[in-house]
């Protein structure tokens, strides 16, 4: 049903998009706005962090936009999502392709790989870089921090590797694992930071593990837990809340199972991103209030065919991106305000 209702959706956008282009911050319905990002990437893989909180100079706040940009290389940019338009910008010159942003209080934590794997600390308040660490050579790099631990995954064939760092950009621990077959897994799929401890979504297919690891990256515990490979992991209220291709599964910091949260039948699993209050948005467009509900509100995502990024929150805005390469790779973004109970859209009603 699920995977009925959002072909359906494509669909209607697929068509859409034939007859008009993109225009820059146009409102596509209930208050939903959606902008094409200047510049082109050689490669889809691009991602963002909260910038700003909405204020009366950013009246929808900010986000920090990592890309690595055609002529500029990999590029720190701070977006207004209200007035889509650049804020600032930091010029790194690195030229990998893989970037992976974060952020913990008043630092972003950047990851880059291919053909180098970069790990590098950027204030905040000036976008210079703190302190940079080179972990070798590798691809897709995964990245997670709370400040005073990160961590950093990647791979190079035929081995996945991680290292953590502290807030000083100190090596505490480095880990590696075979992956067997060569093209196969395990490798690692998400990362999160929980009391000091590493989390590892790790597998290949329908066989996925959950690792916790000291910050040493030592194996504490090793569970299988069955997801897959687009699966999301995030922390909400101290626990570890893994995306499904049916809802959300909640554990606690021990990996034990706390509960099963079922809100759709089959079909692909969402990217998702929580917020400290334990609202979850997915790159579906789907709103929950926590993990355990189902979703207040589903607004419609501008996208069709393209690579979703996973989403993230700044404030009380959802915002979701996305890359298309019709003939060159360019970044999307979309928000909705979701302070406006009147601009929510309705939920879908499902066909009889």
């Amino acid at each position: 049903m699920r995977s009925f209702m959002l072909s359906a959706r494509l669909f209607a956008l697929v068509f859409a998009y034939s007859v008009r282009p993109c225009a820059a911050a146009e409102t596509v319905a209930h208050g939903a706005h959606w902008t094409e990002l200047p510049g082109s990437m050689p490669m889809n893989c691009f991602s963002g962090a909260p910038g700003q909180l909405p204020s009366a100079a950013h009246t929808r706040g900010t986000v920090f936009l990592a890309r690595p940009l055609d002529g500029k290389g990999v590029t720190l940019t701070e977006w207004d999502l209200a007035l889509a338009k650049v804020v600032r910008e930091a010029k790194f010159g690195w030229p990998e392709t893989g970037v992976q942003v974060v952020r913990a209080g008043d630092t972003l934590h950047l990851a880059v790989a291919s053909p180098r794997v970069r790990y590098a600390a950027v204030n905040v308040e000036t976008l210079r870089i703190a302190h940079q660490v080179d972990l070798g050579v590798g691809d897709a790099p995964i990245l997670a921090s709370d400040g005073a631990l990160s961590v950093v995954s990647w791979f190079q064939l035929p081995n996945w590797y991680a290292a953590t760092l502290d807030a000083d950009g100190r090596i505490l621990g480095r880990f590696h694992r075979a992956l067997t077959p060569q093209m196969g897994g395990p490798r690692a799929l998400q990362l999160v930071v929980l009391n000091g401890h590493a989390y590892v979504l790790v597998g290949r297919g329908d066989v996925t593990h959950l690792l916790k690891l000291s910050p040493a990256l030592a194996v504490e515990k090793d569970v299988v837990h069955a997801t897959n490979d687009e699966a999301s992991l995030a922390i909400v209220s101290g626990h570890l809340v893994v995306g499904t291709n049916d809802g959300f599964d909640e554990l606690s910091a021990d990996l034990d199972v706390i509960g099963h949260h079922r809100h759709w039948s089959g079909g692909d699993t969402p990217l998702f991103a929580a917020d400290a209050a334990g609202r979850i948005v997915t790159n579906y467009g789907d709103v929950f209030l926590n993990p355990a509900q189902p979703p207040v509100a589903t607004f419609p995502v501008a996208y069709s065919a393209d690579d979703p990024m996973p989403p993230l929150w700044v404030g009380n805005v959802p915002v979701l991106l996305h890359a298309y390469s019709p003939t060159r790779t360019v970044g999307y973004i979309e928000w909705m305000d979701l302070s406006a109970p009147d601009s929510l859209p309705p939920r879908p009603t499902p066909p009889p």
